[in-house]
């Protein structure tokens, strides 16, 4: 537990909106502070919202798949053309991110898009 999970803010939260659930399996879900920059998860009653920031990438760079409780995004430029050779060489470099999906949500049916760098992935909650 870090000196940060006490937040007084989070109580105000949980105590005007019962948002406090939804905080704690944010919390699960993403894993420290650089992912806090570039992931995000959202909640409503009957949707998640894993946000991922792809910068530079397009839906054809894009492979998402969930094989049981396990999401994996592989992401690599297909085409590097009318682009810079440094910026180029780091979009061709392989990226392989996986997570572990939470219980609460239901891993068959999903959707998934990208859009400006920003890869939306939606699940229904079970």
């Amino acid at each position: 537990m870090s000196p940060f999970d006490n937040d007084p803010f989070n109580d105000i939260l949980e105590g005007l909106f019962g948002q406090g659930n939804r905080v704690q399996r944010r919390r699960q879900f993403i894993e420290g502070e650089e992912e806090e920059r570039t992931v995000d998860f959202i909640e409503n009653d009957g949707k998640i919202y894993l946000i991922f920031e792809l910068l530079g990438y397009t839906e054809r760079d894009v492979v998402v798949t969930v094989n049981g409780t396990h999401l994996e995004i592989r992401v690599q430029k297909s085409n590097g053309v009318n682009m810079q050779t440094y910026l180029s060489q780091k979009l061709r470099n392989k990226l392989v991110i996986r997570k572990e999906l939470p219980k609460f949500i239901n891993p068959k049916k999903f959707s998934h898009t990208l859009k400006n760098g920003i890869l939306e992935i939606i699940f229904d909650k079970k």
